[in-house]
């Protein structure tokens, strides 16, 4: 490109080309100045039909638009998502903000992301703006995850972060301000894929929580993304999404926590919540949920030195958690399946 770069979509893909086909078609529609679409290929290795092209890998894919708009780089190793964002920001990143995507979006509307590029310009002290989603599932074709909130700090962020549910699914939809980005040392990867599990899964809260602590946060009030779930890892493997879940947002509570960024009324509703992720997926592992590929609790041995079932008790006593009888239902399901059916079922109700 001759221009300058003022926003990068970033797109890390492990095979799926139709899905990137369809974001990177949609994107480029919206006909956005100064607008590139990076694609790190995490070493993908099976093609597949794609609309309008017949058998296509990522790579071809993305050489198919014949756009210079579109930056495709292809990762020296099957990195993971964590990694990929490290290797993005300290070798390709040129933009002045980026937005992180899942190849399974699609671009619905140009206009809220013009308004957040304006709103970032005029505001030095914005860290980033956020906006809201339509969402397509199993269950519901066009949902909208919608918010209205005023500019705000980002200590008030943080707080309704967690309050609100739309804007936690909403989560790391938003345009970054890459000067903070690297301010907060984003990534800030666990490394829990050493470990066999999925070092993804709560990297985004973690990106806008240290992101919010270096400026103010502000919004959109209309969706630019239709976001498609299902299929995906939070239903195959939800033991091991809702642990990682858990992993980061206990770093961030024991790192923000004491110097106030994260009431402790919100840091015990946001680990309550993560924790209750942890006893779902064990709970739907336990009692052989359709989709679910995960099988037992093995996944977590190489990180977890103790038994689930005593970490998630100790955990809720370390942090003063009070369990839901939602959480109690999970527990008992997960943990003992011993107990005679009569009194799980007093549990369950």
């Amino acid at each position: 490109m001759t221009e300058k770069r003022k926003l990068d979509f970033l797109i890390i893909v492990y095979n799926r080309p139709a899905y990137l086909h369809r974001i990177l078609k949609t994107g480029l529609a919206l006909d956005m100045p100064g607008t590139c679409f990076v694609v790190l290929d995490d070493m993908s290795d099976r093609p597949e039909n794609v609309p309008g092209l017949g058998e296509a890998t990522v790579e071809e894919v993305c050489q198919s638009f014949s756009d210079p708009r579109i930056i495709y780089s292809r990762n020296p190793e099957n990195m993971g998502v964590a990694r990929s964002l490290g290797r993005y920001y300290r070798e390709l990143c040129e933009a002045d903000y980026t937005s992180l995507l899942n190849p399974k979006d699609e671009f619905i509307d140009g206009q809220p992301i013009r308004e957040a590029i304006a709103k970032m310009d005029a505001h030095p002290q914005l860290s980033f703006v956020a906006y809201p989603l339509r969402q397509g599932d199993p269950e519901t074709a066009d949902k909208l995850l919608s918010f209205d909130y005023p500019r705000m700090t980002g200590r008030q962020f943080i707080s309704y972060h967690i309050d609100d549910g739309n804007l936690q699914h909403c989560c790391g939809y938003a345009l970054l301000r890459v000067e903070n980005v690297r301010k907060a040392g984003i990534p800030n990867n666990l490394d829990l894929r050493s470990c066999g599990l999925e070092d993804a899964s709560g990297i985004d809260h973690d990106m806008l929580f240290r992101m919010a602590t270096l400026g103010d946060v502000d919004f959109t009030a209309h969706p630019p993304i239709r976001r498609w779930i299902g299929d995906g890892y939070t239903q195959r493997f939800p033991l091991t999404f809702g642990y990682s879940q858990y992993q980061y947002a206990r770093r961030l509570v024991l790192e923000l926590g004491p110097s106030g960024w994260i009431s402790r009324k919100s840091q015990r509703d946001y680990l309550s919540f993560r924790l209750m992720l942890v006893l779902w997926g064990a709970m739907a592992i336990r009692s052989g949920y359709t989709g679910v590929v995960e099988k037992d609790f093995s996944r977590l041995s190489n990180h977890l030195r103790s038994p689930l079932w005593l970490y998630t008790a100790l955990e809720c006593l370390r942090f003063g958690m009070w369990p839901t009888r939602r959480m109690i239902s999970l527990y008992v399901t997960a943990f003992m399946p011993w107990l005679p059916e009569s009194i799980r079922a007093k549990f369950r109700e």
